[in-house]
């Protein structure tokens, strides 16, 4: 009887908490949409298309018009993975329009505040999910970014709700979430392919949680249902890319980026300036019997050559490699925008990075202990940092993470001013039994 009396009252518990902050959630994540919307307005939209990735726009006119997924007419390309372009084709049909790209770029925004909040109260508790909303409702970068040409905000949004799914998985084991997070990690990896190393990091969490929730087997079940969902959302792409380059990749791109991340010369006008200057000062470093073999090579020929000229270079200075990758790191994280901007800009950048930067480390250290839950988001850290540190990363390849910085900070503001706005899920059981840990 009393088991059973715990139980009726957990769910009310739950039940109340749920209806409260629901709707808190929702108005938190119309505010951040209304807040992108409004900016955009007073910015205006006359240069939408020049002011971001034209290429992206390029390609989905190209799909539009029946030509393929191609930058110039009659020259396929593939250096770059379909999520996007294919994403501005669905918004806008090929056609010219901004303000068709601006909502739905809004629209990505207040759903990842309402991930980022979603997030927060499964770790954290709801008090925690609210304030982590409304911070990445208001936060400055995201309020501009969202709505600009380029893969960012979606690439978060995905991330973001798989992250949620994935939690949720852990909870109750049940396979269903598997599938979807697989469908979103998929999404998120053709939209950004660095994403891959986070979405296989994530499949074996998901079997490990799963695992120690339901047992070996189901956890077995659950983590190679979201590789065969992630593998098959993929193969898609694969099996375009086999077809004009003769082999599976998901991309053209990464041989020059490893050549050119392995170079001290990338430092050149990275990260004060653009990286893609510091990217042409490094090849036109080549002899030029080197660049007039890559003028003449095929895109995956160019791309395997600069993959071994790469490893030769890290090769011939291991340990210069690896300190400047400590480096790329730091630059990812600094408290200046890579690129720089205007001293106004660069200073309100600052001034809501290092908060949120310093605010979310004391809440990772606060919030420790759950290390088993939080290794999802920790798995996501590490990921990145080893692709910057062999690559690069400027500031717009970083600001995915900001909304995990977010949520422990969220939990830590919590903590320490003893923000309770919504009876707690556990409330109502304490003296009946034991609390949900909230």
């Amino acid at each position: 009887m009393r088991g059973a009396a715990v139980k009726v009252m957990r769910g009310a518990a739950g039940r109340l908490e749920a209806a409260r902050f629901g709707p808190a959630l929702m108005m938190l994540a119309a505010l951040g949409f209304a807040l992108r919307m409004a900016l955009r307005w007073q910015h205006g939209t006359a240069n939408y298309w020049g002011e971001g990735y034209g290429f992206y726009w390029d390609i989905a006119r190209n799909l539009a018009a029946g030509r393929g997924y191609v930058l110039i007419e009659g020259t396929m390309t593939a250096f770059r993975v379909p999520g996007y372009p294919l994403f501005l084709l669905g918004v806008t049909g090929g056609g010219w329009h901004p303000w068709a790209m601006v909502t739905a770029g809004a629209l990505l925004g207040a759903l990842t505040a309402a991930a980022t909040g979603l997030i927060a109260r499964e770790l954290l508790g709801s008090a925690a999910g609210l304030v982590a909303a409304g911070i990445c409702a208001v936060y400055p970068y995201y309020l501009w970014h969202d709505t600009a040409l380029q893969e960012t905000a979606l690439v978060t949004c995905l991330t973001a709700w798989a992250c949620v799914v994935l939690l949720r998985l852990a909870a109750s084991g049940r396979l269903r979430l598997a599938l979807l997070s697989g469908l979103l990690l998929a999404a998120a990896v053709l939209t950004r392919e660095t994403v891959l190393p986070f979405a296989l990091l994530a499949c074996g969490w998901a079997a490990w949680r799963v695992a120690a929730l339901a047992g070996m087997r189901r956890g077995v079940l659950a983590g190679a249902a979201m590789a065969g969902v992630l593998g098959a959302g993929l193969a898609p792409w694969l099996a375009y890319t086999h077809r004009d380059y003769g082999e599976y990749v998901l991309g053209s791109e990464f041989g020059a980026a490893l050549y050119a991340g392995s170079s001290p010369l990338l430092f050149s006008a990275y990260p004060d300036g653009s990286v893609d200057d510091s990217r042409e000062i490094v090849l036109r470093a080549l002899s030029p019997g080197e660049q007039a073999v890559l003028a003449s090579a095929r895109p995956l020929e160019r791309d395997h050559w600069l993959r071994d000229a790469a490893l030769r270079q890290i090769a011939a200075d291991p340990l210069g490699w690896a300190g400047r990758g400590l480096r790329k790191v730091w630059i990812a994280f600094r408290p200046l925008p890579s690129p720089l901007h205007g001293t106004a800009d660069n200073l309100a950048y600052a001034l809501g990075w290092v908060p949120l930067l310093l605010l979310g480390l004391a809440g990772a250290w606060q919030a420790h202990g759950d290390w088993r839950r939080q290794g999802l988001i920790y798995a996501q850290f590490a990921a990145f940092a080893v692709i910057t540190a062999v690559l690069w990363a400027q500031t717009a390849h970083r600001v995915f993470l900001d909304l995990y910085l977010m949520v422990y900070a969220a939990g830590f503001i919590v903590q320490r001013l003893g923000i309770r706005p919504l009876r707690q899920r556990g409330d109502l059981c304490q003296g009946a039994g034991s609390a949900h840990p909230n």
